[in-house]
């Protein structure tokens, strides 16, 4: 299961990152007995399509800031690490974009 859309969580991306040049996922889950078939991959490969479609430029996403393995994971699947935005309140915030490939 993925969840996709157009909101640019206001404590994560800034006017200065042009959130309207984006889609961005929001979760991601991947049954445990799918796991390690490449599910995610295509998952994320799905969203880049989508927002290939409506011309965005990237695919973005926040991470829990103390995830290092899904950080890597992330960056197998092409993702680069923006920022990491520490607040108080949230656990969230290892920000990743990757560039959208034209359709």
């Amino acid at each position: 299961m993925i969840t996709v859309d157009d909101y640019a969580d206001p404590e994560f991306w800034t006017a200065q990152d042009d959130p309207d040049s984006a889609l961005y996922v929001h979760r991601m889950v991947v049954d445990r007995v799918a796991g390690g078939n490449g599910v995610g991959g295509r998952l994320l490969d799905w969203a880049e399509r989508l927002a290939s479609s409506l011309g965005r430029t990237w695919l973005r996403l926040d991470a829990w800031r103390t995830n290092a393995p899904l950080h890597a994971y992330y960056q197998r699947q092409g993702f680069v690490p923006v920022r990491t935005v520490n607040l108080s309140h949230r656990g969230s915030g290892a920000l990743f974009q990757r560039r959208v490939r034209p359709s």
